[in-house]
């Protein structure tokens, strides 16, 4: 039962995300939601506004060149940087042991 439920749920996944890549406007109108959902975000404590904000970024990318400049500018360089962050903590993890 569980397994043909993750099916489900992986088949539903896709369908949503082939309908976000193939329409536009789809795109641009959950993309907006998502940003005003994160703007919303960054004062409840219930949610992630910082996350939701990026998730934004990444489905507003494609149609929106201020979304890709902002991609391009700030999330990119944060990725290069945790990724020489995150090695030099499992340097350190490692010397430890």
């Amino acid at each position: 039962m569980i397994p043909h439920l993750v099916r489900q749920g992986g088949q539903l996944l896709k369908s949503f995300w082939a309908m976000l890549s193939a329409r536009r406007p789809v795109r641009i109108i959950v993309g907006l939601a998502l940003l005003l959902l994160g703007i919303i975000g960054l004062f409840l404590p219930i949610l992630q506004g910082v996350v939701i904000i990026v998730a934004a970024l990444a489905v507003l990318r494609q149609d929106i060149p201020m979304a890709e400049r902002i991609w391009q500018r700030w999330v990119i360089p944060l990725h290069q940087r945790w990724e020489v962050w995150l090695a030099a903590y499992r340097a350190r993890r490692i010397r430890r042991r």
